[in-house]
């Protein structure tokens, strides 16, 4: 028999916390991806082109973070401290990874031929 005293019961996570720490490990996920890119291309793990698609994919995983940490600014005031870190550090470096998302020009993509 449980006794009411022996469980640890802990209060549910509010929405902003719970998106503060997913904005936090989606940008974990996404600078992982961007130091593997190159590191896998060098030691013939993968062709580049399958690098620059992580680098193109964790830019947006970088802006996906940021979106979410965004969010959870809503419930601030509300949120523990940890949880607050984690929001910070992903919004500073959701911002970094972020900005690395470029359009490339037509003819550099092979989808025409330039100047004719």
């Amino acid at each position: 028999m449980a006794y009411p005293d022996s469980i640890a019961i802990r209060p549910r996570r509010s929405l902003a916390a719970t998106l503060a720490a997913l904005g936090f490990w989606l940008d974990v996920a996404a600078l992982a991806a961007l130091a593997l890119a190159p590191a896998g291309w060098r030691l013939g793990l993968w062709h580049y082109i399958v690098s620059f698609e992580l680098i193109r994919y964790s830019a947006y995983g970088g802006l996906l973070a940021g979106l979410v940490s965004l969010a959870s600014l809503s419930g601030w005031a509300r949120m523990p401290r940890l949880y607050r870190l984690s929001d910070t550090l992903g919004q500073a470096s959701s911002s970094r990874s972020g900005a690395q998302v470029r359009r490339r020009p037509a003819a550099a993509a092979g989808r025409g031929t330039p100047g004719r």
